[in-house]
């Protein structure tokens, strides 16, 4: 039933775009785009990582419309939109992220976080309120910019872990296979590298399957991740 209602899907959005082509033109369905010319207009992947099919237009490229515009009016005149008004995290005075030193209090990722919607929501629609507040955070920390090009609060410099903060690479990890309704190691595994900010390969004995994951032990009171994998 999946397969059919996105067949349907499809082939109504290719009508859609079809009747607005000139007659000369065509339309032709690929299994995904092709990457190999990369994106002249857009920031994108850059090597060693895999070129993206797709990417993430500018905020306000598309403008809201109908029921998705009033809920993003609804979150602007909402939470969202005055959490300033509540939360300790954003209170301006002696705050990290609006020190042009980098120093003061609530250091941590709150205030980034709540930022990159909040100031998306201005934008998206045209709300001077919301721009305004958002860019007395931007260009505050942005103010605080070290000539290596490190921004922010100082205090991320060091953390509780010391340089890196609270991220590492993992401990190790593994590969898996799918054999039926069980996951299983693969066999002939050449070696699990670990080192940071490149491919650690790794070569194994073939296998038939229709899935494969990883599974990651990561560093004792440190977060981690892999930022990219890929099977050949």
């Amino acid at each position: 039933m999946s397969k059919w209602t996105a067949l349907t899907v499809v082939l109504v959005l290719v009508g859609m775009v079809h009747s607005a082509m000139g007659a000369g033109e065509v339309v032709k369905l690929v299994e995904k785009p092709d990457v190999s010319g990369g994106n002249d207009y857009y920031v994108g992947n850059r090597e060693p990582l895999l070129a993206s099919p797709f990417v993430k237009l500018p905020i306000g490229a598309i403008e809201p419309q109908g029921w998705v515009r009033k809920q993003l009016e609804l979150e602007a005149d909402g939470f969202t939109g005055h959490l300033t008004e509540i939360s300790k995290f954003l209170k301006k005075e002696n705050n990290a992220w609006l020190s042009s030193e980098g120093v003061g209090d609530f250091p941590w990722e709150e205030m980034p976080y709540w930022l990159k919607g909040f100031g998306d929501l201005g934008y998206i629609l045209g709300n001077e309120r919301i721009i305004k507040e958002a860019k007395i955070w931007i260009e505050g920390f942005l103010g605080s910019q070290r000539e290596d090009g490190y921004f922010g609060p100082r205090a991320n410099l060091r953390g509780a872990h010391g340089p890196g903060g609270g991220c590492r690479t993992p401990e190790s990890w593994w590969l898996m296979y799918k054999d039926s309704d069980q996951w299983k190691p693969v066999a002939g595994a050449s070696g699990y590298g670990v080192e940071k900010n490149k491919y650690n390969r790794v070569t194994f004995d073939a296998v038939e399957t229709d899935g494969l994951r990883l599974e990651v032990e990561l560093q004792k009171e440190y977060s981690g991740g892999i930022l990219e994998w890929r099977v050949f």
